[in-house]
This record gives C-alpha cells, structure tokens and sequence, in this order.
C-alpha cells in the first residue's frame, strides 16, 4: 500500500535549451552581418564612402537622361533618378563634413586643404549637373536635342562616372578622358558637323534656343568635371584606405 501511494510527476523544461540554442545562432547572424557589411567611424572611411556614392549617383542622373532621350526609360531607372537627385547636395554635404574631420597626421601624402577644396569642386559639379537634368526632362520633347544626343557615338560622361564610382583613381582611367583639350576639340568639331547638315528651316525658334541653352549647360558640366578630375589627381585617395597603425 505504501509504495502504490507514491506519486512523483516529472517536468521536462525546455526553454533553457531554446535560449542557448538562440544565443548561438544568434552570434553567428551578428558575425556574418559585421563581417559583409563592414561599418566604420573612421572619418576617412565615411569620406570615401561618400565620394564612390557621390559619382554614382551622379551617374545615375546622366543615364536617365541618355535613355529617356533613347526612349529606353524604366520604372526602375526612374526611381534611381529620383533618388539621386534628392540625394545628391546631402552626399556632397556629407563628403565635406568627413574630409573636414580626416586627421592628415596619419597621411603624410594627403594635403586637407586640397581635400576640401575637391568637395566644393564636386558642390559645384553636383549643382550644374542637376540644372542641366531639369532642363533636359523640360525639354524632353525637342527633336532638334534629341536628333544631336543620337548623333553622339562617343563614350559618355555617365560610364566615366561609372568608372570612379567602382573606386578607380585617375591613373587607372583611359587617357583620353584627361585631355581636356581634346575632349573639347572633338565636342566642337562634332556640333560644328552637326549644326552643318541640320536645317534651321524645320525647327522652331524655341527649339533652336533651348538647344543653345541646353549645349552650353552641357558644358558647363564638362568644365566643372575637369576640374574635379584635376584635383583627383593631385590627391591620393588609396592612402585613405591604409590603416593608421
């Protein structure tokens, strides 16, 4: 009678288990997600971040114009233009407040002065390119621009862009496009060839004064991006990849 009278119920707690299960997998997701996505404080970390977003997004804005001009526009092209835009100051605003703070101390070859006057370069680049996206979407209709884009064959400043974007430096792009004399004579001669064989007869006089306006913003853009170019190579920038120590 005394031993069927004993009860003893047993418990089977799991959640001790779960939870070290959880830290575990846990500490590997933190692991993996620091090691493909590397985060810094380092001011000359920010600034090249910055700078490699800097001419994407200016490329972007270039490749939407040449494709809603070949009438190749997307949804997706649309919103990276849109993107770029709205964040194109910020990132140049960005760009000069980490270069102000780069601690030239530990980079005997990089001149901060030369640094910060790169970014109100690219200020300046930033702004003129973004007059001359206005205009372009503005006068997305005017055939005499259209026929002289398609009438251009030669590489275009997006694919340059492109180029620094992916971190290049200047010695590592083709010559051609540090000729600035050269690139200005080809520009010339291809828009004295062109006005040659169009017919003013078959435009309006709007159209031919937006296509004036629009060549010299082009311009304009192409000095200001030499200028960029020329200080890019007076500056160093793998040395803002070295460690300090």
């Amino acid at each position: 009678m005394a031993v069927l009278g004993l009860n003893n119920p047993m418990y089977y707690d799991f959640s001790l288990f779960l939870l070290i299960l959880f830290v575990f997998y846990l500490f590997l997701f933190v692991l993996l997600f620091f090691y493909y996505i590397p985060f810094s404080t380092k001011p000359e970390a920010l600034f090249l971040t910055m700078k490699s977003r800097f001419f994407n997004l200016s490329s972007n804005l270039l490749q939407r114009g040449a494709n809603l001009n070949r009438h190749q526009g997307t949804f997706l092209g649309a919103l990276k233009a849109k993107y770029s835009q709205d964040h194109l100051i910020q990132t140049v605003k960005k760009m000069q407040l980490w270069a102000s703070k780069v601690d030239t101390g530990y980079f005997d070859t990089i001149d901060q002065k030369k640094l910060l006057a790169f970014t109100k370069e690219c200020e300046t680049f930033a702004y003129q390119l973004q007059m001359m996206y206005k205009r372009d979407i503005q006068m997305f209709d005017n055939p005499l621009i259209k026929e002289y884009l398609n009438a251009q064959k030669e590489l275009s400043l997006a694919h340059l862009l492109s180029q620094y974007a992916e971190g290049k430096n200047v010695s590592e792009i083709d010559d051609i496009w540090k000729d600035k004399k050269q690139i200005v004579c080809n520009i010339e001669n291809n828009l004295k060839k062109f006005l040659s064989d169009a017919t003013p007869a078959q435009y309006s006089q709007k159209e031919i004064i937006d296509f004036y306006e629009n060549i010299s913003l082009r311009r304009n853009v192409w000095l200001s991006f030499f200028s960029c170019q020329r200080m890019m190579q007076e500056l160093d920038f793998n040395v803002l990849q070295r460690s300090r120590f």
